[in-house]
């Protein structure tokens, strides 16, 4: 970046947080560590009794980054992975079914975590319903994503939507300070 400092409004990677490599870079949202370490951690604290989960996630660098963060989180959090089910952006509708199928399909996993976007979402509660994993004793918790849901789904899309559980963590403490206190030393010359 030669010294110029950079925002990002949407990139979540984890290895953007090495100040070493990118000493000039700033985000407006949360890098997937956090959003892993949060979630890992609130999901010890209303269900003491939980153990294990699953991940199903969409197969690309935010969704491997996403995952591997929230398996790192959840192992420090004594709770299992019992499995990371991976789905393809290019082939969506075989590999969610075929993702899902091997998430559900782990006897005594009911709380499965899913990272994709709300182009997916459907698709992925869809696959749970038809393999019986969408119903009472079962928990689908979405990381991100919700905000692109469809405006108007179809009725058998709500009703698919109809308690809909999605995590979002939010800090006190804001990234654009990081973005501040580099800039406030800036001169023009330093931009040139």
């Amino acid at each position: 970046s030669r010294g110029v400092p950079q925002l990002s409004y949407w990139s979540s990677d984890s290895s953007l947080s090495d100040n070493t490599t990118y000493p000039f870079f700033a985000r407006s949202i949360y890098s997937n560590r956090q959003t892993a370490t949060h979630l890992a951690s609130s999901l010890t604290q209303p269900f003491d009794r939980l153990t294990h989960i699953g991940i199903v996630f969409i197969d690309d660098e935010y969704g491997q980054d996403l995952a591997n963060q929230l398996f790192d989180a959840c192992q420090a959090n004594n709770i299992d992975v019992r499995t990371k089910a991976a789905f393809s952006p290019s082939t969506p509708d075989e590999t969610i079914r075929s993702a899902v199928g091997i998430a559900t399909g782990i006897t005594g996993l009911r709380v499965f975590v899913s990272i994709c976007f709300g182009t997916h979402i459907v698709r992925v509660l869809r696959a749970a319903q038809d393999n019986n994993a969408l119903r009472s004793g079962y928990a689908w918790i979405w990381v991100d994503g919700s905000q692109m849901l469809p405006a108007n789904p179809s009725q058998a899309d709500a009703e698919l939507l109809y308690g809909l559980l999605t995590f979002e963590w939010r800090s006190s403490e804001s990234s654009l300070q990081k973005l501040d206190s580099v800039w406030s030393t800036f001169t023009p010359d330093d931009c040139s």
